[in-house]
């Protein structure tokens, strides 16, 4: 089943991709974590070891899938005349109209600011059902005169939980590359009249099923900035950007960061890998909690720092099931900076991508 993301049509002379996004295609087998050069040379992305890729026939963008979750991101970055620019809002536009035939018993989740590949979008959570199971699905976009950068994740059900870390590593890796690479590809698509969506938008169902959990809520200002956004650790240790309409909390040299039921503890500690350091803070975790689940975990680079992040739910001392987040960044000679998160299950898809953005944002003293 297939759903058109993109439009169809020429404008200025130039041409417009059509992007058809095949969610669960044959995917071809990657040989462990590498990094996804577009042949156009226009971006490059982070594969996460074990995940397969498969460039989409006539399109600029490349899918790449979990085959144990059957988790999908779709995702490409194209270059086109300035002045003609789709903004984010009008590809969602194009997008949001194809949803009655190609998004069946559609429920609108959520839609809000993001970012991708450093450019500022916008984002659309959605929840399908069709014969093969509910789907949730985000569609992202982004973009800048000259630059419009997509992404689309899909998922059966909630099985993006279990694959939270590496989404977001995705997501976070999406470079747009210096100019100068292979010419001739990776064409923006540019709207056409009525949204462009061109005559077969819209037909067939809109296969895969999206995670829409990368969609992190707030505006994150830069922590090295003036604003009451950035949080800056009082001992000069480090600094942090914090979501819009978050609240900040600071008692001996910890801060709390919450926003309702959710909330983020920044700690400091100490420890010989990131892994280490997160297993001992998952077992304390483990001890309190009730029917604790390890969901997925693996090693990042967090801002060129390496770190270890840890995804679990469980059921809280409240009596809450709830989703929780470790992430330890290292920052030299055995210490480290601790990120622990508690969110409402179903605030999952959101609060989890809020707390990894808050991790991107961390910078050390001397940066």
């Amino acid at each position: 089943m297939r759903l058109l993301i993109s439009t169809q049509s020429k404008r200025n002379g130039a041409l417009a991709a059509g992007l058809a996004l095949c969610v669960g295609a044959a995917l071809v087998q990657g040989q462990g974590k590498r990094v996804y050069t577009d042949p156009a040379g226009v971006f490059s992305v982070a594969v996460p070891a074990g995940w397969q890729t498969q460039p989409q026939q006539g399109s600029p963008m490349i899918s790449i899938a979990d085959p144990k979750t059957k988790v999908s991101v779709t995702l490409g970055v194209m270059k086109g005349p300035e002045a003609n620019t789709p903004t984010a809002e009008k590809e969602l536009e194009g997008i949001e109209a194809q949803f009655p035939k190609s998004c069946p018993g559609v429920k609108i989740l959520e839609r809000g600011s993001t970012k991708l590949a450093g450019l500022s979008g916008s984002f659309i959570s959605v929840h399908c059902t069709s014969d093969t199971g509910p789907q949730l699905m985000k569609f992202t976009a982004a973009s800048k005169p000259g630059l419009v950068a997509l992404m689309v994740t899909a998922s059966p059900g909630e099985a993006y939980l279990k694959v939270l870390l590496p989404l977001e590593s995705i997501k976070n890796s999406i470079k747009v590359l210096p100019v100068g690479g292979v010419q001739g590809g990776g064409q923006m698509p540019m709207q056409g009249n009525g949204g462009g969506r061109g005559k077969g938008a819209g037909q067939g169902q809109a296969q895969g099923q999206e995670q829409a959990m990368g969609g992190a809520s707030g505006d994150f200002p830069s922590p090295g900035g003036s604003g009451s956004g950035a949080y800056r650790d009082p001992q000069g240790r480090f600094s942090l950007a914090v979501p819009s309409g978050w609240n900040t909390a600071s008692d001996n040299g910890n801060v709390t960061l919450s926003s309702g039921a959710s909330w983020v503890s920044v700690a400091t500690g100490t420890g010989a890998q990131p892994s280490d350091v997160n297993h001992k803070i998952a077992q304390q975790i483990q001890a309190q909690y009730k029917d604790f689940k390890l969901l997925n975990e693996g090693d990042f680079q967090n801002n060129g720092h390496p770190a270890h992040g840890t995804n679990a739910t469980g059921i809280n001392p409240k009596g809450a099931r709830v989703s929780v987040l470790v992430v330890s960044i290292s920052a030299g000679s055995g210490n480290y900076l601790i990120l622990i998160s508690s969110a409402p299950n179903d605030q999952a898809q959101q609060i989890n991508g809020t707390v990894m953005q808050i991790a991107q944002s961390v910078r050390f003293a001397g940066e």
